[in-house]
């Protein structure tokens, strides 16, 4: 079976998001995701999340959610 493609979307201390290499308000993450390519069955990339340990929780909540809504688990 082919692999999937993998993503790391990382939020850092101050809250900044990173997918992969490009840093993006929170605001453009649902297009930003949407963007990614899928699979031929319509599988999205496995995301990869990475947050500070001294993050507050409602940030990563908050991209948590997007991930959600956008079809990623």
């Amino acid at each position: 079976s082919e692999e999937r493609e993998q993503v790391t979307l990382s939020i850092a201390p101050g809250g900044a998001i990173t997918l992969d290499e490009t840093p993006m308000p929170l605001a453009e993450l649902p297009a930003a995701l949407s963007a990614l390519p899928r699979r031929a069955t319509g599988e999205p990339p496995l995301v990869t999340l990475r947050a500070d340990r001294a993050l507050d929780y409602g940030a990563v909540m908050r991209v948590m959610g997007e991930l959600n809504r956008a079809g990623f688990s």
